[in-house]
């Protein structure tokens, strides 16, 4: 029997790793494992774990940031799951979403050389950056990562998106797009695989959250409206906060001088209370992966700088979507298609708004 691991690290993670698992099962005779190693587990509970037939195991809590604290780790944490797995078929696929951390490119690497096949699963838009542009002072400091690892764990680590020796199949939701953004993992040494990575919305959904994660949205069931998708962009320091808020400011004045309701769906990592600022009257503070939330929605158009969510609506969905960061100058390379609209000034916005409108009617 195949054995299919998941390493999550993000509620999102553990999204994407519970739609996976129920395919697989569907689909075909396999264990399925999510090894959980989110801060605070909370995903899990009260839910219902796919009739019995998904195993679920706890890692440790060391948040993913703490790169020299993880690189210590890896090696025990791989030999403790190892252990308490009993993974002894040859047959394993291995699923993990960030290659440049040092438990998953160690995990990776168990797998690669000894059982089976690794798989890189799109996260974010943040694959299809080809990483040009990178500054001298953050390749130096990768690189000093890098030799860490290496000395550490014997593995070498790769701080870009899915150049890693250990992966060999990349899952993505528009692999010919990502083949195009992405040239150096299609060719040369660096060359994988790619598969189609798709949300079965209604089957995830009633297989695995509550209807009280639904009912965030029920009230805008019946009821045109905009979903805006927070990103930590200022928390990260993508952009100023200043500039991000006048990039929403202008936005919302589009919005609302077309009398269209918007509801704001917090990130997890943004802060809690930046949105009150701008005037956001109705925010969605849950940690509840936007994709899920679209379930309890019919009429609805999104918004983001570029998250990923605005695209898998519009792909799996057909929902449109505005994506603003042309107006935040940010430099980002992600797909889209003819429901997705990119203002590149402020006088377009309005336009952008009216166009997606009209896709609803």
């Amino acid at each position: 029997m195949k054995t299919c691991i998941f390493f999550a690290q993000t509620p999102y993670q553990v999204v994407v790793s519970l739609s996976m698992s129920y395919s697989l099962i569907k689909e075909e005779l396999c264990r399925v494992i999510i090894i959980d190693d989110t801060v605070n587990k909370q995903l899990f509970k009260n839910r219902h774990l796919l009739a019995g037939v998904l195993e679920v195991a706890f890692i440790s809590e060391i948040p993913s940031h703490f790169f020299y604290k993880r690189s210590f780790l890896a090696v025990s944490e791989v030999k403790y799951l190892v252990n308490n797995l009993s993974v002894e078929s040859v047959n394993v696929n291995l699923y993990i979403f960030k290659n440049h951390d040092p438990v998953a490119n160690y995990l990776s690497r168990w797998v690669h050389d000894r059982y089976g096949t690794v798989f890189l699963v799109e996260e974010g838009l943040s694959i299809y950056k080809s990483g040009r542009g990178v500054s001298l002072s953050r390749v130096m400091i990768n690189t000093i990562k890098r030799v860490f690892v290496r000395l550490v764990t014997g593995a070498d680590i790769n701080f870009k998106f899915g150049v890693s020796k250990y992966i060999d199949i990349v899952i993505s939701r528009d692999p010919e797009a990502l083949k195009i953004y992405r040239p150096d993992i299609v060719v040369g040494v660096n060359k994988k695989e790619f598969l189609y990575l798709g949300f079965d919305f209604k089957n995830l959904v009633s297989a695995i959250f509550l209807s009280d994660d639904i009912l965030l949205t029920d009230k805008y069931r019946q009821k045109k409206v905009v979903v805006y998708l927070g990103q930590p962009l200022s928390e990260l320091r993508i952009v100023s906060w200043e500039e991000e808020k006048r990039v929403i400011e202008v936005f919302l004045a589009a919005a609302r001088s077309l009398n269209v309701s918007v509801v704001c769906k917090l990130h997890p990592q943004e802060n809690k209370i930046k949105y009150q600022k701008i005037g956001f009257s109705d925010i969605i503070y849950s940690d509840v992966p936007s994709e899920v939330l679209f379930s309890g929605m019919t009429e609805f158009i999104t918004c983001s700088f570029f998250s990923s969510g605005t695209y898998t609506a519009s792909l799996e969905l057909g929902a449109p979507g505005i994506y603003l960061y042309r107006l935040a100058n940010i430099d980002v390379n992600v797909p889209f298609n003819d429901r997705v609209f990119i203002p590149k000034i402020e006088s377009e916005v309005n336009g952008a708004v009216k166009s997606a409108l009209s896709i609803l009617k």
